[in-house]
């Protein structure tokens, strides 16, 4: 997406990657016919490609060429944007005949047609400069046989311009022209759960691309820090290895004390004396260490990344190198160190290998980082940007300098590479021109995009909605957890200073103590994945005992966590004594379908047609039913349309997709527009769910909000990015889970005669543009709204378990017990509570019964 400046924008060191393996023409720059020049000053308005003529200069000295862009001479019957087509997608600017090189409509009025072949800038490859129906076009061609010897040219510049009487725009872009031999594709997933590497080079016979193959990341960081001397090198057992798998689990420490060689810790990038300060291997003989060194585990940062407030309690410490003077810091001013610290471990362990085992080659990069849906595009460019920067780093280091000779970092939503890596597989069941919703339940996020299907070439996939909320995997296993407090509780009711004895003897042993607390979880997430339905496995906890001390004699002066670990430990299944399990179930889905749902009644020309449900989340039974139930019930997908992924593709598919290069997709766009209208005059009819008591009501309102939001408002999908301007001052704008305002007052105007109103995406972030026939009157950000009393708190809080709990938001501590539990045991009944709040997240919501719901 070009951006035309008065001044230079470039990030330093970035370019774009472009590999040559044939001697056919690729595409070095490519602007579709149907692309606009969007004016940000005021007084002018956006130009159509199809008005300018395209002059092509070059300067072989400099490696560079200028493309201006001035008005056509021939403007008798200018040609608007929305005449070449009419947009029902905010991505529509992929326009699918230009991708597949098939002739376009052709458009009566576009006379200029130019066409000139340069081989002046290199003996070895030829460009070719072209304006025609389709757009304007820069592409290269290798001029001889492809063999091992390197192209005599690199690098070029290409410079945009275009000029008006009062200035003139221009970009720049760095094209790095790759010989297939030095060509490195990487794709990371910084999981919540474990992250994983997967890499693609071309062969050295041929040069045809390889299939992607997984890097063993956790074996690559291992050796990274024995190389390091930070860690002997020893078959000891990490928390960081999963076993039989190629993925490094996302387990990090960091010491309180961060030390006295900071000079500038606002812009120092990264963690100092990483090896004594953060800690991304612990072996489990030596974890106890850790408490006693007063280290700290990180919590996911991915899912509070706008939550500051919830981690302020966690603390950290810095002395001053300049003032000579202590600093205490909150852990949201030191998580981008913690993040860029652990990202250029994960990237130079990989790198330092790549470059010992490949002695004699330069590479060049291209880094695609997933990332989830709940990022914001804010969030999203700095992820970009930081990772370049790491890059950067690297690649001035002695050992790499020279050699890391160029590098593109390139961002896509988790689940539209999900999708993407679901559609390469053989036996994909994927028709052309259709919408499908890809749902990615990960251990922290769950992610889920709306993707449509080329019409002419399948992979041609075109964007038309992402969402996704923190809530996943560990929701549910926090909702074990639950289970088993309150099992303690219900049995040891009667005694005086149960609830005491949970606060201390569990809760505050989980903060404390970092070893049994990953040993507790680690048990927990062996009984998720071991549930039962069995109604007799109630009697097995009843029964369990470490010693002569049972669930029910918990109150003994010697019972510790260590205790009830080991009565877990004997206990191989549990079951949903209380509903805890399936209320997060359908919470889950709820929350994925009344999204979906509003997507079928805002945009009609999406159909959805099929699911695939993605994402290790998706490996306990129960929720995975409860999906497919809703998708069947709610949205009329048909039960043979969905799709589950099994095994390690339910995690593997979604890197894979990444390095499909027939796929074009805007992926640093991370969201799709919605106005969201206040009514006003009666509610609409809107689909909800069936609330068929004040139980339910309570539990919509408490995740959801007051159903008046559902109710008192319509939400319109934006065609042609164009907003309702006569009731923009009542709307919200929603891109993906982020919801907008426009607050500047003066952008509002009583005479609404002729004013259109815009939403456009920049390297800024989102923009709204107010024009006045066709004339800019003024552009402004987009507000983000927060909420103080935030619902999502509800699911972020519950996901962050174990690394952080809140007595508040832990239902089975505030439920009452008041039954006789004794006397029901014996006659087995296991009803023994009276009904909770029903505000409270995760209790008995007395769900309506339905045969849908039994798994």
């Amino acid at each position: 997406m070009a951006e035309l400046r008065t001044f230079s924008n470039s990030i330093q060191n970035t370019s774009f990657v472009v590999e040559l393996n044939s001697n056919t023409y690729v595409n070095v720059l490519a602007i579709p016919a149907m692309s606009r020049l969007v004016s940000f000053e005021k007084d002018f308005g956006d130009t159509s490609l199809n008005d300018l003529k395209a002059f092509f200069n070059f300067d072989v000295a400099q490696k560079a060429v200028k493309i201006f862009l001035q008005q056509s001479l021939n403007q008798e019957q200018p040609i608007k944007a929305n005449d070449t087509q009419q947009k029902q997608s905010f991505y529509d600017d992929l326009d699918e005949d230009f991708v597949m090189k098939t002739p376009a409509k052709e458009v009566s009025n576009f006379i200029y047609h130019y066409e000139e072949e340069v081989s002046q800038l290199s003996k070895d490859i030829s460009f070719l400069f072209i304006q025609n129906e389709h757009g304007v076009f820069v592409k290269a061609k290798l001029n001889r046989p492809l063999s091992d010897s390197l192209f005599d040219i690199e690098g070029i510049t290409i410079s945009l311009n275009y000029q008006t009487a009062e200035h003139t725009y221009y970009q720049d872009v760095r094209i790095q022209i790759c010989h297939p031999a030095e060509f490195l594709g990487i794709a990371l997933d910084f999981g919540s759960e474990a992250s994983q590497m997967v890499v693609t080079r071309y062969s050295q016979k041929g040069y045809m691309l390889k299939n992607p193959s997984n890097e063993d990341l956790f074996q690559k960081v291992k050796d990274y820090h024995v190389s390091k001397g930070w860690i002997e090198n020893s078959n000891l057992p990490y928390y960081q290895e999963e076993k039989d798998t190629p993925f490094y689990k996302s387990i990090f420490f960091v010491q309180s004390d961060l030390g006295d060689k900071y000079e500038n810790f606002g812009k120092e990038n990264y963690i100092l004396e990483q090896s004594k300060k953060l800690k991304m291997l612990i072996d489990r003989a030596s974890s106890k260490k850790l408490s006693e060194e007063n280290y700290k585990q990180i919590p996911n940062l991915k899912i509070t990344h706008k939550q500051d407030n919830i981690l302020s309690s966690i603390k950290f410490s810095y002395f001053d190198a300049i003032e000579q003077y202590p600093i205490d810091v909150k852990l949201n001013e030191v998580s981008s160190k913690i993040i860029h610290t652990i990202l250029r471990t994960m990237i130079e362990s990989f790198l330092k290998k790549e470059f010992i085992q490949y002695r004699d080659k330069n590479r060049c990069i291209r880094l695609t980082l997933l990332v989830p849906n709940i990022y914001d595009s804010d969030y999203v460019k700095i992820t970009q940007q930081n990772i370049n920067q790491i890059v950067l780093d690297i690649a001035s280091q002695d050992a790499y300098r020279n050699r890391l000779k160029a590098w593109e970092i390139v961002t896509i939503s988790e689940s539209d590479a999900a999708f993407i890596g679901y559609m390469s597989k053989q036996n994909a069941k994927v028709l052309p021109n259709q919408d499908y919703v890809i749902i990615d339940a990960g251990k922290g996020t769950t992610d889920f995009s709306v993707i449509k299907t080329g019409q002419h070439h399948i992979f041609n996939v075109k964007p038309q909605y992402r969402n996704g909320f923190a809530g996943a995997g560990n929701l549910i296993t926090n909702a074990i957890f639950e289970t088993i407090i309150h099992l303690i509780r219900e049995l040891n009711h009667r005694k005086n200073g149960i609830n005491q004895f949970i606060k201390q003897k569990i809760l505050q042993s989980l903060e404390d103590d970092l070893a049994i607390r990953n040993d507790f979880f680690q048990e927990l997430e062996r009984l998720k994945f071991s549930f039962s339905t069995d109604s007799s496995v109630k009697q097995y906890w009843l029964q369990a005992r470490s010693g002569s001390i049972r669930f029910d004699k918990l109150l003994e002066p010697d019972v510790t966590l260590f205790t009830i670990l080991d009565i877990i430990k004997s206990i191989d299944r549990i079951s949903d004594f209380y509903g805890y399990v399936q209320n997060v179930c359908e919470i889950i889905s709820e929350k994925v379908i009344l999204q979906l749902e509003m997507v079928q009644q805002s945009a009609p020309h999406i159909q959805l047609c099929g699911a695939v449900l993605t994402g290790r989340g998706f490996l306990f039974k129960p929720l995975k039913v409860t999906m497919q139930q809703r998708l069947q019930s709610r949205l009329n997908i048909q039960a043979a349309d969905i799709i589950v992924l099994e095994g390690n593709e339910l995690k593997d598919v979604c890197i894979k997709g990444v390095f499909n290069k027939h796929i074009l997709i805007n992926s640093e766009i991370v969201g799709y527009p919605i106005q969201r209208i206040k009514s006003e005059s009666a509610p609409h009819e809107v689909k909800l769910p069936k609330l068929s008591n004040d139980s339910m009501k309570a539990w919509w309102q408490k995740l959801f909000g007051s159903m008046d939001d559902y109710t008192q408002y319509k939400h319109e999908f934006l065609k042609n990015n164009q907003l309702n301007y006569t009731r923009l001052q009542h709307s919200q704008i929603i891109i993906g889970s982020n919801t907008y305002a426009i607050q500047e007052h003066d952008f509002y105007d009583d005479n609404q005669e002729n004013i259109d109103v815009s939403i456009d995406y920049t390297s800024d972030g989102y923009k709204a543009r107010k024009l006045k026939n066709g004339k800019l009157l003024q552009s402004v950000n987009l507000e983000p709204i927060y909420y103080p009393d935030n619902p999502e708190l509800q699911l972020i809080i519950p996901s962050l378990f174990p690394n952080y709990i809140n007595e508040k938001y832990l239902p089975s501590m505030q439920v009452e017990i008041e039954t006789d539990v004794n006397s029901q045991f014996q006659q087995d009944t296991y009803t023994t509570i009276e009904k909770p709040d029903p505000t409270l997240l995760f209790t008995d919501i007395n769900l309506p019964k339905r045969d849908d719901l039994l798994f």
